[in-house]
């Protein structure tokens, strides 16, 4: 009874649902872009899920990260004009698993997303965004490093060229400035240079029916492995 009750939702999901998944001028893009989810349209994926409470406004959150950081935000179309959508977004997030510890550790975004049609298939996208994450210690064990309490803050530009070859198929050039990982202790902060790099990425979408499987390759800074290849994947359900 489990299998066929799997097999079911399986071939559920992987039916065509119309005009909500492939990439169109009336169903674009909402993730790093200007726009926006229509109201009452869901996307839930891996990365973002998300739901348009109005044409303008959606409510966003990391379901996954959720298990790690409870986290939501806001994006909302500040411009909708036909040549150029831009939206702010605002995103928060704690860990409650460091409350556990006796610590702290939070964090947001503050962000602008700007896209702009610029040919039939061709459209530009361009993104600006803040990130802080403050963390404290009142358990002597539970540090980062060797400090108690800290902030990391860093500012990224990312500009995206995007050519849709048919509604299914999508293909993007990506370009970010360099990003400077910046850590606070106390009065202190320390720049990390050696993470200083720009980001080059190419990826593909595939978009049928509710699906949309999407691939990046290229390489790029992290904090944790330094300035290498990078790889992303997401994979989300639009309806």
């Amino acid at each position: 009874m489990r299998r066929a009750a799997i097999v079911v939702l399986l071939l559920g999901l992987a039916l065509p649902y119309p005009g909500r998944a492939e990439i169109t001028r009336e169903a674009p893009r909402v993730e790093d872009t200007g726009y926006t989810l229509q109201k009452g349209h869901w996307k839930i994926g891996i990365r973002t899920s998300s739901y348009g409470i109005t044409d303008r406004l959606q409510v966003d959150s990391a379901l996954l990260l959720d298990f790690v950081v409870l986290n939501v935000g806001l994006k909302y179309r500040l411009v909708d004009a036909p040549n150029l959508s831009v939206s702010a977004t605002a995103w928060g997030g704690f860990a409650p698993i460091v409350l556990l510890l006796r610590g702290n550790l939070m964090g947001g975004t503050l962000g602008l997303d700007a896209s702009m049609p610029v040919a039939e298939r061709v459209a530009i996208h361009l993104s600006a965004n803040w990130n802080v994450w403050a963390f404290s210690s009142f358990n002597p064990e539970l540090t980062i490093g060797n400090a108690r309490s800290g902030r990391f803050s860093w500012f990224g530009l990312r500009a995206t060229g995007e050519y849709v070859f048919q509604p299914r198929h999508a293909f993007f050039l990506m370009v970010g400035t360099p990003t400077s990982w910046v850590l606070g202790i106390g009065d202190t902060a320390h720049d990390f240079d050696a993470l200083t790099s720009a980001e080059v990425m190419a990826g593909y979408q595939y978009s049928p029916g509710g699906f949309n499987v999407r691939v990046d390759l290229g390489v790029g800074p992290s904090l944790l492995t330094g300035i290498g290849p990078r790889l992303g994947v997401d994979f989300y359900y639009r309806f």
